[in-house]
């Protein structure tokens, strides 16, 4: 049920859900990105440089956001 309802949402969700380093979002998106992926700080200090580069990672971390609320 949840994996529909993710389909009919996810276009919507990828408009809504613009990554935005003034978002409460953000920075547990870096914690997700270290901690469950094991990013490096490198990478991490070039999302904060370039957030827009990594909207196809952010928006996965809030589909998984998404399903556990």
């Amino acid at each position: 049920m949840k994996k529909e309802i993710m389909k009919k949402i996810k276009p919507e969700l990828n408009k809504l859900n613009l990554i935005n380093v003034n978002s409460d979002n953000f920075i547990p998106f870096l914690r997700w990105l270290v901690v469950e992926k094991q990013y490096p700080a490198k990478i991490i200090v070039d999302i904060v440089e370039k957030p827009w580069k990594w909207q196809k990672e952010f928006t996965k971390y809030m589909e998984i956001v998404l399903e556990y609320e």
